[in-house]
């Protein structure tokens, strides 16, 4: 499975020319703070009744109850998911936001594929059936946000078949790339992901960035009643499960320096060094540190990465088997797997492996990260072919590194009932 991230960069920076420089922002001493800590997406319940009350099947009005859920987008990126409550017994109560008899979409996922240069390619089934002929249907690029234009997304969808299955492939034009950063356009590849089906109510949140400082917050409402109590019970506990799932990207862009003649003891601007981030990334999952080699012809870039959160990291393309209602169950290869977006050194970003169309890129391995289930630490190596290696002097250039995952995290909730008929 080659990364998908490809398609990001050899289009994107190749093809286009990015509007802005967002490095720009890393040196301004008012935004560096948005890319520090260690949250994402923090849903806690709001006003949920400690104890409730029966009064039997004809008194439903005093059998009802309702409660809230608050999210706040705590990190730096932009991100679509959905909020599951669960853990309760649905024969004693129910839920008009939580339909629990079943979805018609069923056992469905994205495993990404091939990818070419400017596209992003995978197939997308249900219980095991591949259906890219249904697949535009299901590809809902019309999010509603004040943050997400889907004017900027010039897309062409296209479901072929071929002698390995039915797949589909997303061609795009013309990518503003400071706009598609942070998020915005991992969400427009991944939007055939369907928070809904599977019992949850969705939502988008702007992150705590320079286009959002602060990020967003949302209250959901759910409503619930008391229905056929067991005979001879006079109380019980039921404990709420409180889950989120949601997409979401880790975004560093430090200063790196760019030495043709390493060992040269002229004077020089800056000497390679690397780095650590010991306060995370704004995110729940962290580049906990990049190293850095310099050889003559290439720098080498030792990327890090760790789960700094208190959630579970998901394949974003196998996401929807977050929900506790998912009809499937999730295996070892749904978890702990985290994409390449973006890896970029100025303009200059990742190679496609067995792709001509473009040379001389950089170059990472893995492409896809999978993270240690014991230790949720992974890493990559990235090499940079240096471009100017007639300059006999070092000098400062970004790089940009962008992570895509799926990410969980669930919290509990006891309530105590009571009969009292």
């Amino acid at each position: 499975m080659r990364t998908l991230f490809l398609l990001t960069l050899a289009f994107v920076l190749v093809a286009c020319s990015p509007v802005g420089n967002s490095n720009e922002n890393y040196q301004n001493p008012e935004n560096r703070e948005y890319f520090n800590g260690r949250e994402g997406v923090v849903a806690q319940f709001q006003n949920i009744p400690r104890q409730l009350y029966y009064y039997g099947p004809e008194d439903n009005s005093y059998n009802e109850f309702s409660f809230g859920v608050e999210l706040r987008n705590r990190g730096a990126s932009f991100t679509r998911g959905g909020v599951y409550v669960s853990g309760f017994d649905p024969n004693l109560l129910v839920f008009q936001e939580i339909p629990i008899a079943g979805s018609s979409r069923g056992d469905c996922g994205i495993s990404v594929g091939t990818l070419g240069f400017g596209t992003f390619g995978g197939i997308f089934s249900c219980n095991g059936v591949n259906i890219a002929s249904d697949f535009k249907d299901l590809y809902r690029i019309e999010l509603d946000s004040d943050w997400y234009d889907n004017s900027r997304f010039n897309f062409d969808l296209l479901a072929e078949r071929n002698p390995t299955g039915d797949h589909f492939i997303v061609n795009f034009g013309s990518v503003d790339l400071e706009y598609y950063q942070l998020g915005r356009l991992f969400i427009a590849l991944f939007s055939p992901l369907n928070f809904r089906i599977n019992g949850g109510q969705e939502f988008l949140l702007a992150g705590d960035n320079w286009h959002y400082p602060g990020g967003e917050f949302n209250y959901l409402v759910y409503n619930g009643r008391v229905v056929d109590w067991p005979p001879g019970l006079d109380d019980t506990t039921q404990d709420f499960l409180l889950t989120t799932c949601y997409l979401y990207t880790t975004y560093a862009d430090p200063i790196v320096c760019i030495d043709p003649e390493p060992y040269s003891e002229h004077r020089k601007v800056c000497q390679p060094r690397s780095r650590s981030y010991s306060g995370g990334n704004g995110a729940p999952v962290a580049i906990t540190s990049i190293e850095q080699e310099n050889t003559p012809r290439k720098i080498i870039f030792h990327i890090n990465v760790k789960n700094v959160g208190q959630g579970q990291v998901w394949d974003a393309g196998r996401l929807e088997k977050c929900s506790p209602y998912y009809p499937g169950r999730a295996l070892a290869g749904d978890l702990n797997v985290v994409y390449l977006g973006d890896v970029r050194v100025g303009t200059t970003g990742l190679s496609f492996r067995g792709n001509d169309n473009v040379k001389g890129g950089i170059e990472c391995s893995p492409e896809v990260i999978r993270l240690d289930p014991r230790t949720g630490t992974g890493s990559t190596t990235c090499s940079y072919p240096i471009e100017f290696t007639q300059i006999k002097s070092a000098y400062q250039a970004p790089l940009t590194v962008e992570l895509w995952y799926g990410y969980s995290e669930t919290q509990q909730q006891k309530i105590h009932i009571k009969r009292v008929y």
